[in-house]
């Protein structure tokens, strides 16, 4: 993908999820059962978590260097699971705030990053054998289309 049509697609991606939960009161907001047993609030803490992964990956591509993995001895349910208890306490203006700004510096990371990683991308930084546009893709619009999509069944169930 290209770089106007990758950070049109954030863009988007950023809006419809925003869409997924626009008008819910405070107390939606964090009545469990969106997935698991995880809240709307849970499930945008979750999306900002893995958003500011992306943003760490960004940096080390910036500097040339390939980025540290953070599975080292873990899956991905441990890793979502230590977010999710190291985030659980925080409000819902606190995760919106957060979520707000990864989204923005995420943003402004991919429309700072240099034209070879798009033009050029068997040159560009991989991660774990998949292209550094993948990894963002997979934990920013991808990421937010798969919870948005939970988000709105989650209210269709609760009419």
């Amino acid at each position: 993908m290209k770089k106007p049509e990758f950070l049109s697609a954030v863009r988007n991606g950023h809006k419809e999820f925003l869409k997924s939960f626009e008008g819910m009161s405070h107390d939606s907001m964090v009545e469990p059962g969106v997935v698991g047993n995880w809240s709307v609030k849970d499930t945008v803490s979750h999306v900002s978590m893995w958003k500011a992964e992306a943003i760490r990956v960004l940096y080390y591509v910036e500097q040339d260097d390939k980025p540290p993995k953070i599975y080292a001895g873990k899956d991905i349910d441990q890793i979502n699971d230590e977010w999710y208890q190291n985030t659980v306490s925080r409000t819902v203006e606190q995760v919106m705030a957060d979520y707000q700004g990864v989204s923005k510096q995420l943003l402004k990371r991919l429309e700072d990053l240099p034209d070879d990683h798009w033009e050029n991308p068997e040159g560009s930084v991989q991660i774990s054998g998949e292209l550094v546009t993948t990894f963002i893709a997979d934990n920013s619009f991808d990421h937010e289309a798969e919870h948005a999509a939970e988000i709105r069944k989650w209210r269709e169930r609760c009419k």
